[in-house]
C-alpha cells in the first residue's frame, strides 16, 4: 500500500498530524531519534483506527494479520497515543521498542529504536511474553526469546506490505 492510501484508510477522529516541534520533543522524551520515514509519517498523520482493517504480510509474503489501531502524537485517547503507550504499555516491551500500531488481536507492532535493529518493524507476540529472568529487556533479547518477530526492515517497507483484501 502507498503511504497516502494507508493514511487515507485511517479514521483519525479529526486529530491533526504532529508538528516538527512535537516530533522533536517526543524524540527527547524517548531518548532516541525516530527513523526518517516514520518521522515523515507522523508529520502527515495523527493516528486513528483502520475501519477496513487491511491485512499485512510477513516479510516472507504470507498473511500475518490485520491493522487495527495506529498511534500518533496525540493525548486525547491513550489507546492511540504513542506517548501513553511508551509510558504505560499494555504488554511487557523491550526498553528500546516503540509501539506504533496494534493488530486485530491486540498484538503491538513497533519500531526498534537502537542497536543493529534500529528502524526495523517488529510484531510483539504477547502470548510469548518471556519471564523476567529470561531476558534483560532489549530488542535483541526479545528476538532471541521469539517475543518479537521481524516484519519489515523499515516503516515504509511495512506499509508496502499492507493491503486491502
Amino acid at each position: 500500500m502507498e503511504l497516502q492510501a494507508f493514511i487515507a484508510a485511517l479514521s483519525g477522529f479529526g486529530h491533526a498530524p504532529a508538528s516538527e516541534a512535537d516530533i522533536a520533543g517526543f524524540e527527547r522524551t524517548l531518548g532516541h531519534a525516530l527513523p526518517p520515514d516514520y518521522r515523515a509519517f507522523l508529520s502527515l498523520c495523527g493516528g486513528g483506527y483502520m475501519a477496513s482493517q487491511p491485512s499485512f504480510k510477513w516479510s516472507t509474503g504470507e498473511w500475518a494479520g490485520r491493522v487495527h489501531t495506529v498511534g500518533g502524537l496525540r493525548e486525547d485517547l491513550d489507546d492511540y497515543s504513542l506517548l501513553s503507550q511508551w509510558r504505560a504499555p499494555h504488554w511487557k516491551k523491550p526498553e528500546d521498542f516503540l509501539w506504533i500500531l496494534r493488530d486485530h488481536g491486540g498484538n503491538p507492532i513497533g519500531l526498534a529504536l537502537s542497536g543493529d535493529e534500529a528502524g526495523q518493524v517488529f510484531f510483539l507476540d504477547h502470548e510469548m511474553e518471556p519471564e523476567d529472568e529470561d531476558w534483560e529487556g532489549t530488542v535483541a533479547d526479545a528476538l532471541e526469546a521469539e517475543y518479537l518477530l521481524p516484519l519489515a526492515p523499515s516503516f515504509a517497507d511495512f506499509v508496502a506490505l499492507v493491503y486491502e483484501d
